[in-house]
C-alpha cells in the first residue's frame, strides 16, 4: 500500500503524533496540518485521505472539507470532533464526509474510512 497519502489536520500534539505513528506504521504517507491555513495549503497535490478535526485554532474544519468539494478533489474527508453541538454536528453531515467520528477515535473504524476500495 506505498504511496497512499494521508493528510492529518489536527490542532493537539499529542493526538497528531499519535495518529502520525498509527499511519506510518500502516505504510501511509502522513502529511500534518494543525491549522486550516495549513491544511488548505497541503491539498496541492490532493492527498488519498483527509483525518480532518473541526475546531481548529485559525478557524473551522469545515472550510477545508467545503473547498474539497467545491474543487472536486479526489480526497475522501473522515471528521474526526471533540463537538458535541447538534446543529454543527448536523451541519457537517450534511457536507457528506465518508465518515464522521466522535473523540476519541477508533482507529480501525478510521483506516477503514480512509482506505481506497481498491487497496482490498
Amino acid at each position: 500500500m506505498n504511496g497512499y497519502k494521508i493528510l492529518v489536520v489536527e490542532d493537539d500534539p499529542a493526538s497528531r503524533d499519535i495518529l502520525q505513528r498509527l499511519f506510518a506504521h500502516k505504510g501511509w504517507l502522513v502529511s500534518l496540518a494543525e491549522t486550516v491555513t495549513e491544511g488548505m495549503a497541503k491539498l496541492d497535490p490532493p492527498p488519498h485521505c483527509i483525518l480532518l478535526d473541526l475546531t481548529l485554532p485559525d478557524g473551522h474544519g469545515e472550510e477545508i472539507l467545503r473547498k474539497v468539494q467545491e474543487e472536486k478533489l479526489p480526497t475522501k474527508v473522515a471528521v474526526c470532533t471533540g463537538t458535541n453541538d447538534p446543529v454543527r454536528l448536523a451541519l457537517v453531515k450534511g457536507m457528506d464526509p465518508v465518515a464522521l467520528f466522535q473523540k476519541p477515535l477508533d482507529f480501525d473504524q478510521v483506516c477503514r474510512a480512509c482506505e481506497d476500495e481498491t487497496m482490498h
